[in-house]
């Protein structure tokens, strides 16, 4: 390859460099060549390896993201604009494996609190490794969203274990049955009035239980198991 003196324009549509003029024929260079530097010549195998150790290149981040991780337009921009953000949610999802949540945590709740501390995520102390461990709390229904929420700006200053940190202060969902049947019971038990219009048709109700539920157990009750649970005990005539 002769390497060209000639100016190039980016052309976002088509991802490539297009040529607009070759210098050494505009006057208005005052182009000459370098009687020291001999034309410059690059082969075949050169040129590949040249290529082959160029990184991905942003633009290419962004369509990858787009057609293999099936993110959005806009998520994929946020993400691959910056090679420290790119590189973190790699990282992050690398060992959570889900790359909507990872998306969606760190260009949401992530950068708040980052952006909130002036801070850009270069020199956040918490650790891809921590971030994805708690991602991988949520997935495994181990804590709900809102837990993850409060939990974040926790271990963010200090990198924490999340996982360690979610068991010493107490905030692992319930998931056991027989502890959100006990928590229904005592529930249903001091609304037997309400259980009633429930019963009679009054649906909305079921709101009414979901809440006093939350309240009950902190909100530290699973939602899905225990709405289950509360449905099904709330139109079980056995049940008060």
């Amino acid at each position: 390859f002769l390497v060209q003196q000639e100016t190039r324009n980016w052309d976002d549509k088509s991802k490539r460099t297009v040529l607009l003029r070759k210098k050494e024929t505009t006057a208005d260079y005052r182009y000459f060549p370098e009687p020291d530097i001999p034309p410059i010549f690059i082969d075949e195998e050169t040129f590949a390896e040249i290529k082959a150790e160029v990184p991905e290149l942003p633009h290419q981040k962004r369509t990858r993201y787009q057609e293999e991780l099936k993110l959005s337009e806009k998520d994929a921009l946020q993400l691959s604009d910056s090679p420290f953000v790119a590189s973190y949610f790699e990282s992050v999802l690398e060992i959570c494996g889900d790359a909507k949540l990872s998306s969606n945590w760190i260009l949401g709740d992530f950068m708040k609190e980052l952006n909130s501390r002036k801070m850009a995520i270069e020199e956040c102390a918490l650790s891809a490794e921590n971030f994805a461990e708690l991602m991988l709390l949520i997935r495994e229904n181990k804590i709900s969203g809102k837990i993850a929420k409060s939990v974040l700006p926790e271990i963010l200053l200090e990198n924490l274990d999340p996982r360690k940190y979610v068991e010493e202060q107490g905030l692992l969902l319930i998931t056991d049955g027989v502890e959100i049947q006990r928590m229904i019971d005592k529930i249903l038990g001091d609304n037997t009035q309400k259980v009633q219009d429930f019963r009679a048709g009054k649906s909305k109700l079921f709101g009414f239980f979901q809440g006093a539920l939350m309240k009950e157990s902190s909100g530290l009750v699973d939602p899905v198991i225990s709405s289950r649970m509360l449905r099904h005990s709330l139109e079980s005539s056995s049940a008060l």
